[in-house]
């Protein structure tokens, strides 16, 4: 393996791991959101509209995250495919 593969490996292993720790700060903002639902007082709505932007943001960029190394497979991919028909 070269250079060049190596390191797009190591950058898709980062985003493996960034996208798992997202996928559960996403968890833990819905489940967030979902107690400040059942806790909803006068008080309680600036809270939920808080957790429902962090909900938000949380999904966001996890998707976010899932789309650039669908991007970074697609071009490790690509790369191969010529190596292959070799």
């Amino acid at each position: 393996m070269d250079l060049h593969r190596e390191n797009v490996s190591e950058l898709a292993g980062a985003l493996e791991r960034q996208i798992e720790a997202q996928g559960e700060a996403a968890k833990l903002a819905i489940r967030e959101y979902k107690k400040a639902i059942l806790h909803e007082t006068a008080s309680g709505r600036d809270r939920q509209a808080v957790t429902k932007r962090d909900v938000e943001h949380a999904v966001h960029e996890y998707m976010e995250l899932r789309r650039r190394l669908d991007e970074l497979r697609a071009q490790m991919n690509a790369r191969q495919l010529p190596t292959r028909a070799r």
